[in-house]
């Protein structure tokens, strides 16, 4: 076993990442039934930005629209769709 292995990591498979990161963040860090909407809700967002807002807004809006939402979403709710607001009391 070799020490210091680079792992190799393609542009497609960092992209994927890339994308997934507004639908965790959306759905709630700690809920599964959360990301799961989060996934369909951002997959409708891309597809309505892309077929309505592409031609009035410029071409690649479906692409940024689900980041919009994830910035309104951290501004509404930080703690996602159906993630716990944790508070301790010190």
């Amino acid at each position: 076993m070799e020490v210091g292995h680079a792992i190799d990591v393609d542009v497609a498979s960092a992209a994927t990442l890339v994308g997934l990161f507004p639908i965790v963040i959306l759905g709630g860090v700690d809920s599964i039934a959360g990301t799961l909407v989060a996934a369909v809700a951002v997959g409708v967002l891309e597809s309505l930005g892309a077929g309505y807002l592409d031609r009035p807004l410029g071409a690649g809006f479906g692409g940024i629209a689900p980041y919009l939402a994830l910035l309104a979403m951290l501004v509404l709710r930080p703690h996602g769709l159906f993630g716990r607001a944790r508070v301790e009391r010190v």
